[in-house]
């Protein structure tokens, strides 16, 4: 293959494969809250995978003459840029959450055992049934506090999801308006091109029949 321009666009097509496959597996991997920390190692891949796409993209984008290639070339590596700020945005934001709700769990889990030892310990002559009684309820209120800060940062990231999914779907349709706005502007000109090329092919067809009429004239 010894054209640079087709060389660099199937180089630039690799890293974007691999661009794919990490985003994929972030995603599938952000199914599970156990895999919080997974995730923030595959985002700094992800980085660095996007920056060697960058690299490639723009030795390609460089090699470009035609005012329409280059067009096109910017807004499809635009779209990616964009997906990819949207993926480490909503993952970013993800981990967050997940953090969070851990957070929330274990606080339960201490809650729940302190109220076990509680229960095991009561019978003690050294802890009136009132104690039980005031710290089993402190304890059941603030279960009750956390359960409800849990399902608040479940909705949360449920509503963050529907963003961020959201505004994927507007990029697309963003950058489908794009591609049809160079379509169009690629269209216009070659119909402007075709109508100078019929003027010019008009001028001469003119000059050859004056120049024979004024042969004709003179015989």
């Amino acid at each position: 293959m010894d054209d640079p321009v087709q060389q660099y666009k199937v180089l630039r097509g690799h890293q974007k494969g691999r661009l794919t496959k990490i985003q994929r597996a972030i995603r599938d991997l952000m199914h599970d809250r156990d895999n919080a920390s997974t995730v923030t190692s595959q985002l700094k891949l992800l980085d660095v995978i996007f920056k060697d796409f960058t690299n490639v993209h723009k030795q390609y984008h460089d090699t470009l003459r035609n005012a329409g290639d280059i067009q096109m070339s910017q807004a499809y590596y635009n779209t990616v840029k964009h997906e990819i700020d949207i993926l480490f945005d909503e993952a970013s934001d993800w981990c967050l959450v997940a953090s969070r709700l851990q957070e929330a769990e274990n606080v339960l889990s201490g809650h729940d055992r302190v109220a076990h030892l509680s229960t095991h310990i009561g019978g003690s002559s050294c802890i009136s049934h009132n104690s039980r009684s005031t710290k089993t309820s402190s304890i059941g209120s603030a279960k009750l506090k956390i359960a409800a800060k849990k399902a608040a940062l479940l909705a949360e990231a449920a509503s963050l999801h529907e963003r961020r999914s959201l505004e994927i779907e507007e990029l697309q349709l963003q950058q489908k308006r794009r591609e049809l706005d160079v379509k169009v502007e690629l269209a216009k000109a070659d119909a402007e091109e075709n109508v100078y090329s019929e003027l010019e092919r008009g001028n001469e067809l003119s000059v050859h029949d004056g120049m024979n009429d004024y042969l004709d004239q003179g015989t």
